[in-house]
C-alpha cells in the first residue's frame, strides 16, 4: 500500500509540474503575440496615416493649381481691360500703358509664386507631421513588443524554476 500512496504522490507532482509548465508556456505565447500584435497595429496605422497625408497633399496641390488659374484669370482679365481702355480711346498704346500692363504681369508672377510657395510649405507641414507621428507609433510599438517579449522571457525562467522545484519536491515527497 506504501508504494501505491508513493506513487499516486508521485504521478500528481508530477502532473502538477507538467500542468504548470503548461500553463506558463501559454502565458509566455500570449506576451509575445501581445507585442506582435502591437508591432501589427502599429503598421497598420502608418499606412493608414500615409494614405491620409498623400490625400491630403493632393488636396493642397489641388487647391494651390486652382489658386493659380483664378489669379492667372483675373490678372489676364485685368491686363486685357486696360489695353481695351488705353485703345479704345483711339490712343496707340504708350509707354505709360506698357509700364502699367508690364507692372500687372509681374504682380501677377509675384502671386503665383507666393501660391506655389504656400503650397509647397504646406505640403512640407503635412509631410513632416506625418513622418513624426509615424516615428512616434513606431517607437512605442517597439517599446511595448520589447517589453512583452522580456515579461515572456521572464514567464519561462520562471517557468525552468518551477520545473527545477518541482522535480525535487516530487523526488522527496517519492522517497518520504
Amino acid at each position: 500500500m506504501t508504494w501505491l500512496a508513493t506513487g499516486l504522490t508521485v504521478g500528481s507532482s508530477a502532473y502538477s509540474i507538467y500542468s504548470g509548465m503548461e500553463s506558463g508556456k501559454a502565458k509566455g505565447k500570449f506576451m509575445e503575440e501581445q507585442g506582435r500584435q502591437s508591432m501589427l497595429t502599429a503598421y497598420r496605422r502608418i499606412a493608414n496615416r500615409n494614405k491620409t497625408s498623400y490625400l491630403a497633399t493632393e488636396d493642397v496641390k489641388e487647391r494651390g493649381g486652382d489658386a493659380v488659374i483664378n489669379q492667372y484669370m483675373a490678372s489676364n482679365k485685368d491686363i486685357a481691360n486696360t489695353k481695351a481702355e488705353a485703345s479704345g480711346s483711339g490712343a496707340v498704346i504708350s509707354g505709360t500703358v506698357k509700364d502699367v500692363m508690364r507692372s500687372k504681369e509681374k504682380q501677377l508672377d509675384a502671386v503665383v509664386t507666393s501660391i506655389n510657395d504656400n503650397t509647397q510649405r504646406n505640403i512640407e507641414g503635412i509631410t513632416r507631421d506625418t513622418i513624426a507621428q509615424n516615428k512616434e507609433d513606431l517607437i512605442t510599438a517597439q517599446t511595448t513588443q520589447n517589453f512583452m517579449n522580456q515579461q515572456a522571457n521572464d514567464q519561462y525562467k520562471a517557468n525552468q524554476r518551477k520545473l527545477v522545484s518541482g522535480i525535487i519536491s516530487t523526488a522527496a515527497s517519492g522517497y518520504s
